[in-house]
């Protein structure tokens, strides 16, 4: 077992300040001022002086000075936690970003995830850990956020809302589930692949071949040439699990259960979809107040194929 230690990290200040980022617990989220720090230090003191628990930072930082040594206590489990909270935050946060915005909340998240992947090298994954239903919460491959695993958002003012992955041990081992918006019908749908997946340990992680032989669209079987893709679990936690696929890109999964995606897929189903030629017509508050009247019945439960 990791135990915390504490060690004492000199700070100095740049052009542009000292070039870290700390939570509300004052845990290193951002750092690019000191080499001597790491993502998921916790700052305990500052020049000898301890700062108290619920302290900013900030207040604990002499004005005007030009470097500071921070006292940081540096625990393996304690940094993972902190490290997977900023994370979800980040996500969060992407969600809400445009423009340069977005593309700085994506480098922080960039710089997080490969945090968590040297914490992921020392403690790899098993396929038995794999187990289990995940949701997709962030890529930065565009064209796999609007399209989906299913090729449905492809479809004309068409777009998927919502990504699930289940792994299992029966058939059909492997299924992604979506719901895709249908901005012509004014109505969500779900769309999902099956097959079969295959785990083994690599130096990188655990590599992933998931290979899907069907595919249903509305309850339906559609019409599917086979496919298979390949990725690397490179961080697994009971929470949150982080994807590199073949081409670089990133996926991030949370953990979840089925009859919580039971649920979410029964309120999407049930939700409406504003239809691109009501776009213009209606005023923003209005069609918020319009959608909002359709949910008075509240979401319907809708079983996972």
């Amino acid at each position: 077992m990791n135990e915390a230690r504490q060690l004492d990290v000199t700070v100095v200040r740049g052009d542009t300040g000292l070039g870290i980022q700390v939570d509300e617990n004052n845990v290193v989220a951002a750092n690019t001022g000191s080499s001597g720090l790491q993502l998921g230090d916790r700052v305990v003191a500052v020049d000898g002086k301890v700062v108290p628990t619920g302290t900013p930072l900030g207040q604990a930082l002499a004005p005007g000075a030009n470097e500071y040594v921070f006292r940081v206590s540096r625990d393996a489990a304690a940094a993972t936690a902190s490290l997977q909270n900023l994370l979800s935050q980040l996500v969060e946060q992407h969600g809400d970003s445009e423009g340069d915005e977005l593309e700085e909340v994506d480098g922080k998240i960039e710089t997080v995830i490969t945090a968590l992947e040297e914490i992921g090298r020392a403690e790899p994954a098993s396929k038995h850990e794999l187990l289990g239903f995940w949701k997709l919460c962030y890529t930065n491959d565009e064209d796999f956020r609007r399209a989906g695993e299913s090729g449905y958002g492809d479809v004309p003012f068409c777009s998927v809302v919502s990504h699930w992955q289940l792994y299992a041990e029966k058939e059909p081992a492997a299924q992604v589930v979506e719901v895709v918006a249908n901005a012509n019908l004014g109505e969500h749908a779900l769309a999902a692949v099956k097959g079969e997946w295959e785990a083994e340990s690599a130096d990188d992680g655990l590599r992933v071949e998931d290979s899907f032989s069907r595919c249903e669209f509305g309850g339906a079987p559609q019409s599917f040439v086979p496919s298979s893709s390949e990725h690397t679990v490179t961080y697994l936690s009971s929470q949150l699990r982080v994807s590199r696929m073949a081409s670089g890109a990133v996926r991030i999964y949370t953990a979840t259960d089925g009859g919580a995606v039971q649920d979410e897929i029964g309120g999407l189903l049930m939700s409406p979809v504003r239809k691109a030629s009501e776009a213009e017509e209606l005023p923003r508050w209005e069609q918020w107040e319009r959608d909002r009247a359709r949910w008075d019945d509240g979401p319907q439960p809708s079983a996972v194929p």
